[in-house]
């Protein structure tokens, strides 16, 4: 991908789109953490009905309670990383072509590069390699610029290879 940034343009390009599938389902999985956000205070409240009604010892309130709070602190966190993913794929179109030339001065050094120095440069640059069922999607996260507050930030990309 670094010797053909236009590789990593298709991929923002087909991220960007509002039917990816890639949107669609971390759309999907966001509605669904906020339908169970919902539904977490009314299942504290039937805990309470039936600890006031004698149907639940002390101990078991306890436990129960904790799970529920447990199961809400990672559905905040869930949440939260799911709109973050969402507004990065919003602002992908716009480190298109940051992106494009951060390939393109890459492709000219790696010519220089021996193979350990290629290889910590790969190091650096991928995130996650996950391989499930034949498909293989490497997250890489590329060094960007951003309009707001011009810093060095690292923002990620998936290429999914089938």
């Amino acid at each position: 991908m670094l010797r053909r940034p236009e590789v990593l343009a298709q991929e923002l390009e087909r991220l960007t789109q509002p039917n990816s599938a890639t949107r669609e389902a971390l759309a999907q999985e966001l509605a669904q953490t906020r339908k169970r956000l919902e539904a977490l205070p009314t299942e504290e409240r039937r805990l309470v009905e039936g600890y006031s009604k004698g149907l639940y010892s002390d101990n078991m309130m306890r436990v129960e309670m904790e799970r529920v709070r447990q199961e809400q602190g990672a559905l905040e966190a869930r949440r939260r990383e799911l709109q973050g993913q969402l507004g990065r794929l919003d602002r992908a179109q716009s480190y298109k072509n940051q992106v494009q030339e951060f390939a393109r001065r890459l492709s000219q050094g790696l010519e220089h590069m021996d193979f350990p120095q290629r290889q910590e440069l790969l190091r650096l640059l991928i995130d996650e390699v996950i391989y499930d069922d034949g498909q293989l999607t490497i997250k890489t996260v590329f060094p960007l610029e951003t309009a707001s507050d011009e810093t060095r930030q690292l923002h990620p990309v998936s290429q999914r290879l089938g």
